[in-house]
């Protein structure tokens, strides 16, 4: 499995698990706002390294 794939799965896995704790209202310890930022901002550094792994691979290959 490339490091790619891994990425993707990994972004998909936290925004499932932020989805259910937000619609389920499962008590984690936290503030549900706090946790959400926490989700929002893990997706988003994921989302950024995998444009650039995307951008680094297509420079690559030209």
């Amino acid at each position: 499995m490339k490091l790619n794939d891994i990425i993707i799965t990994l972004i998909m896995f936290l925004a499932l698990l932020g989805m259910a704790v937000f619609l389920f209202n499962i008590p984690i310890g936290i503030d549900t706002r706090t946790f959400g930022a926490w989700t929002f901002g893990a997706i988003l550094v994921f989302g950024i390294i995998n444009i650039a792994m995307v951008v680094i691979d297509s420079i690559k290959r030209k």
